[in-house]
């Protein structure tokens, strides 16, 4: 079982619900829009939301089938919350919004440790990072949503994924993440949407993983999340004071010489995360 025994009814809003959320934000917001488009975009924006948020939608745990790996459900719920915050004025928004909120920051708690790890490996962990922040940061726009308990975990993985950032590496003239398990080389796709969640809750912070993503590839976007909406062209980097740390859940992290091109670094894996795509 996992998620290749879903049918393309059920698979296809996983993947493609960031994209169908993120054409129409870009749709409503153009002037070419007509009312009646809006009018009929926002009916099947609801139509898909209400799909989505049936418990009959996604079968329980206990069924044993159709959930596949720790974030594949998980992207659509987190993805629904795009489609919700575009419909501030439906009859059931402040239900769904309630819902949603819930069910996302569980997420975040139940896949980022109080250190800022991750359940699965640094490459899918990233996920646990980017559908949260996005959905909520989307979610608690203008609407006064506590997001406190899950800003708390977004502050901590934001930390996390500074620190485990590799030296700079001459072949790619970026510092890559990290490529524990089932990774590869590849840039750090957390930063942007954590900075663009942490812009006015801690400018500081956001300017700090403004740093991380010129410094780690300008990875601006991905699979279904369209990151580059996250941050502001102005917001100026601003280097953290990396150093040695000791990450619970994942390991050790030492460093010497930072921010030297010729750094010294040892990453030492001691933690609990499931290996590769863990399930």
């Amino acid at each position: 079982t996992g998620w290749y025994t879903l049918s393309l009814h059920d698979a296809l809003p996983i993947f493609n619900l960031g994209l169908l959320a993120n054409a129409a934000e870009d749709a409503l917001a153009s002037p070419a829009c007509t009312p009646e488009q809006a009018r009929d975009l926002r009916r099947w924006m609801a139509a898909i939301v209400y799909h989505a948020v049936n418990p009959n939608f996604v079968p329980p745990r206990t069924a044993g089938f159709a959930w596949g790996s720790a974030n594949m459900m998980a992207q659509v719920q987190c993805r629904s919350c795009y489609l919700v915050a575009l419909l501030p004025n439906h009859p059931a928004a402040e239900r769904w919004r309630t819902q949603l909120g819930h069910v996302v920051t569980l997420y975040a708690e139940d896949q980022i440790n109080e250190a800022g790890a991750t359940l699965e490996c640094p490459h899918y962990g990233q996920m646990a990072i980017m559908m949260p922040a996005h959905a909520l940061a989307a979610l608690g726009n203008g609407t006064g949503l506590d997001l406190g308990r899950a800003e708390k975990r977004f502050r901590a993985a934001a930390q996390s994924r500074l620190s485990i950032l590799l030296p700079w590496d001459v072949r790619g003239g970026m510092r890559p993440a990290g490529v524990e398990g089932d990774g590869y080389y590849e840039a750090d796709a957390t930063f942007a949407p954590l900075a663009g969640f942490f812009q006015t809750r801690d400018p500081q912070l956001a300017r700090q993983l403004a740093w991380g993503l010129s410094e780690g590839g300008n990875q601006l976007g991905g699979h279904a999340d369209a990151s580059f909406k996250m941050v502001a062209p102005g917001l100026e980097p601003l280097a953290p004071e990396l150093g040695s740390v000791h990450l619970p859940g994942f390991g050790f992290v030492m460093r010497n010489g930072f921010p030297r091109r010729d750094e010294a670094y040892l990453q030492v894996y001691a933690g609990g995360f499931s290996w590769g795509h863990g399930h």
